[in-house]
C-alpha cells in the first residue's frame, strides 16, 4: 500500500515522475519520494532513520533510484527501520556496522540503477562512512534487493567519462572474482572470462553510448552479473582493484593495476603445473594484451 522512493538530491526526477510513480499509482500504491544528500554517511542514515521513526513511516517496500551510493544507503536503512528498537539509542560507528551486518532486514528493496558498473542491485553488500571518511564495506544477505529494474533508457544520459569509469569498475569486479581462486570454479571462471571479453568490446564502442541501445543493455547486464552471487561462488573477495575507483584521478593507474593483477595471476598459475588450465591462461593473456593496447582510462 505504501513505498518510499529514495533518490539522490541532484538526479533527474523524470525517471521517478514518468516511470516509477505512474506504475505505482496504477497499482494504487502511495509513493513518498525522499531525496538523500550524503548517502554513504552514517549521520545521514541516522537523520532519515529518525524521520521514519518520528513520522511513524512503515513502508512495505523501499525503492532505490540512482547509483551505488543510493542503493547502499537503502540497504542500510532497510535494516535500521526493520528493527527500530535496536537503533533507537544510535550506536557509535563500530557498533553500528556490527548491527547492520547481523540484524535481518525485513523490508524488501527494489533497485532502479541510473549508473553502470556498481552492481549493488544484485547483492547484499554495501558501504558506509563515518564523519572522518572512514569506510566500512558490510555484507548482509537479507538486504539483497528483491527486484532490480534494468532499463537502458535510465542510463542513456550518462557522460562518456562516466560510462568508461563504470566499465572499468565492472572489469575490476570480474577480475577480482577470478583471481581469488579458493575452489574449483572453472565453469564460472569461463563465464567471467566471456563477460570480460564482451566488456573490452563494449569499452571500444562506448563513444556510441547514447545511440546504441544494445551496448547500454550489454554493460548494464554484465555489471549486474559481475557482482552477483552466481559468480562469487562463496569466494572471499578482496576489493583491491575496486578501491582504485575511489581515488581521485585514478585514470591510467586503474588500467595499469589491472594489467599487473593479470600478470601476477598468470605467473601464479604457471607455477602450479598439476593445476594449470592452459586454456584459461591463454584467455587471460589475450585480455592482458587487449587492455595493454588500449589508451582508455
Amino acid at each position: 500500500e505504501k513505498v518510499v522512493v529514495l533518490t539522490g538530491r541532484n538526479y533527474s526526477h523524470s525517471i521517478y515522475e514518468y516511470s516509477i510513480k505512474n506504475i505505482l499509482q496504477e497499482s494504487s500504491i502511495e509513493a513518498l519520494c525522499r531525496p538523500i544528500d550524503k548517502p554513504n554517511l552514517d549521520s545521514e542514515l541516522r537523520e532519515v532513520y529518525e524521520e521514519f521513526w518520528s513520522n511513524h513511516l512503515a513502508p512495505q517496500a523501499l525503492v532505490s533510484v540512482g547509483g551505488g551510493s543510493i542503493m547502499d544507503f537503502t540497504k542500510a536503512l532497510s535494516v535500521t527501520i526493520s528493527k527500530k528498537d535496536k537503533f533507537k539509542d544510535w550506536p557509535n560507528f563500530d557498533l553500528l556496522c556490527q548491527l547492520l551486518q547481523k540484524t535481518p532486514a525485513e523490508i524488501p528493496i527494489i533497485c532502479i540503477p541510473t549508473t553502470v558498473g556498481t552492481g549493488s542491485e544484485s547483492n547484499g553488500t554495501f558501504a558506509i562512512y563515518d564523519q572522518t571518511g572512514r569506510k566500512q564495506t558490510l555484507s548482509n544477505l537479507t538486504t539483497r534487493p528483491l527486484l532490480a529494474w534494468l532499463d537502458s533508457n535510465h542510463v542513456k544520459g550518462l557522460s562518456y567519462e562516466a560510462v568508461k569509469d563504470g566499465i572499468w569498475d565492472c572489469i575490476s569486479h570480474l577480475l577480482e572474482q577470478i583471481c581469488k581462486v579458493e575452489k574449483d570454479t572453472s565453469w564460472s571462471d569461463r563465464m567471467l572470462m566471456g563477460a570480460l571479453e564482451q566488456l573490452l568490446c563494449d569499452l571500444k564502442n562506448c563513444g556510441n553510448w547514447k545511440t546504441d541501445h544494445a551496448l547500454r543493455e550489454s554493460v548494464m547486464l554484465l555489471s549486474f552479473w559481475a557482482m552477483s552471487y552466481l559468480f562469487s561462488m562463496g569466494k572471499t573477495i578482496e576489493w583491491s582493484l575496486h578501491k582504485l575507483s575511489d581515488e581521485k584521478n585514478c585514470g591510467e593507474s586503474h588500467s595499469k593495476q589491472i594489467q599487473n593483477e593479470l600478470k601476477n595471476w598468470i605467473k601464479i598459475q604457471e607455477k602450479n603445473p598439476p593445476f594449470v588450465d592452459q586454456e584459461l591462461i591463454n584467455r587471460f593473456k589475450y585480455i592482458l594484451q587487449e587492455i595493454t593496447k588500449m589508451q582508455f582510462r
